[in-house]
């Protein structure tokens, strides 16, 4: 594909008539076609015995959504800072 940018939205805010499984998701959109990519972040607890012995989170595609062809980050640009992935 080549080199291409991405806007990210963070949920960080409860939204008026979503759910609050929300927060923390984020959005990835395409600028040139429109498109966006939906992440939520969800959480597991690995349990033995009804002892939970790991927390985990991953972030969890909506089926609906289309593939995000987004493989690697090389920056980011923040409002108060930039990051480079080296």
């Amino acid at each position: 594909m080549g080199d291409t940018v991405y806007i990210m939205r963070k949920n960080i805010k409860p939204i008026a008539g979503r759910a609050v499984q929300e927060l923390g998701s984020i959005e990835l959109w395409a600028p040139l076609t429109g498109e966006c990519y939906f992440f939520t972040r969800k959480e597991s607890v690995e349990k033995f015995l009804c002892v939970p012995l790991k927390k985990d989170s991953y972030m969890e595609i909506r089926l609906n959504d289309p593939l995000c062809p987004l493989k690697h980050v090389f920056s980011i640009v923040a409002p108060d800072n930039i990051y480079a992935n080296i």
